[in-house]
């Protein structure tokens, strides 16, 4: 990513709040200099007077270094140069749509990358052990994700069929982002369900042999040293990428425009529907304490802030070059089987649907 000692900047996409000294907090919209990108989890960088690390999928980087802000940032030796400095103009365009293109699909080969090992490492192997994990406690965990992953194989193969090799800056991904549109709201499940996820695993971390049993499935993928909460991460932030990227595609293209809208309306669909599942959380366990009539101020639903890229995400908890020797050591004495055999813990039903059947008018 970086050599010859050269900086590179990336611009922040949410904020990073941070209060460790080595950790360096920025806004959503800052322009960063990353320094140091040797880990590929968290980098180095700085940005006004402040130096240190953050998590590298809090920005993106610039996908044209050198592209100058506006005529004033040409020099005079290049204003007014005529058809000349139009034709070098034009090819420097050309080239921030190739880099664009090229960044787009280099990052859904790996998104699918990434969800591929969670459904065989991760998913695959907890149906195997149905002394340890429910059907509804793997829903739970990891929601509709192998929608998900069906749902992106598709739009990657057709990106790639769409994709020109020859003059990649011509290529017409609008019309991808256009056709699976209705695809992509299978996230508001996901994206709804991801915070009784973290419930869950922050539950099972507190047992051991649920941390062995995690680990061990991540050495087996041979996935990077990250918990299991953090790869669950990814489709929330991937959801919240897309507009980003098709904006640095806007310019006069007709289908990029209307495929950047797309993706918005996506967002705000996302939003409004964990917005009415909270509202009605929040009033059935209000309810079961202190039962409101109808058309009080509880049943009131309040409008929350959208869901768009500029938001602040859950914080990571401390970066990964403090806790990487905390995952727990697997004895290397013990075959596969005998790593994997672990016994059924004692689960605690929920109330929640039980009570939610009291609130009729809320149900579609």
């Amino acid at each position: 990513l970086i050599s010859d000692g050269s900086v590179v900047c990336a611009e922040a996409l949410w904020d990073h709040v941070t209060m460790d000294d080595q950790e360096l907090g920025f806004n959503a919209g800052d322009v960063i200099e990353v320094m140091d990108a040797t880990n590929r989890e968290w980098w180095w960088g700085r940005v006004a007077d402040g130096e240190g690390w953050f998590p590298a999928s809090f920005v993106r980087l610039r996908v044209n270094q050198d592209e100058p802000a506006d005529d004033e940032a040409l020099g005079p030796g290049r204003r007014g140069a005529g058809d000349g400095g139009d034709a070098e103009a034009q090819g420097s365009r050309d080239q921030m749509r190739t880099n664009v293109i090229n960044e787009i699909l280099s990052t859904e080969r790996d998104y699918i990358k990434h969800l591929r090992d969670i459904c065989e490492g991760y998913l695959r192997q907890c149906r195997k052990r149905a002394d340890m994990f429910s059907e509804e406690q793997l829903r739970t965990i990891f929601g509709n994700i192998e929608d998900i992953y069906r749902c992106q194989k598709a739009f990657v193969k057709a990106l790639e069929q769409k994709f020109n090799r020859e003059r990649p800056h011509l290529s017409e991904l609008g019309a991808c982002f256009l056709e699976h549109q209705a695809d992509f709201q299978i996230y508001s499940e996901y994206c709804n369900n991801h915070p009784n996820a973290c419930v869950e695993l922050s539950r099972l971390a507190k047992l051991s042999k649920y941390v062995y049993f995690f680990e061990a499935c991540r050495l087996l993928q041979k996935m990077i040293d990250i918990s299991l909460d953090g790869f669950l991460l990814t489709p929330v932030q991937k959801i919240c990428k897309y507009p980003l990227q098709l904006a640095e595609l806007l310019k006069d293209f007709k289908d990029v425009e209307a495929a950047l809208h797309a993706m918005k309306n996506v967002a705000q669909l996302i939003n409004e529907r964990k917005r009415r599942l909270e509202n009605i959380d929040k009033i059935a366990h209000l309810g079961m304490a202190h039962p409101t009539p109808a058309g009080s101020a509880l049943y009131r639903l309040t409008p929350k802030a959208p869901l768009t890229p500029t938001l602040p995400l859950p914080a990571l908890g401390r970066p990964y070059y403090l806790t990487r020797q905390k995952h727990p050591a697997l004895p290397t004495s013990l075959p596969q089987q005998q790593v994997l055999a672990l016994a059924e813990p004692k689960r605690k039903p929920s109330t929640f649907w039980h009570s939610i059947s009291r609130l009729a008018p809320f149900r579609k």
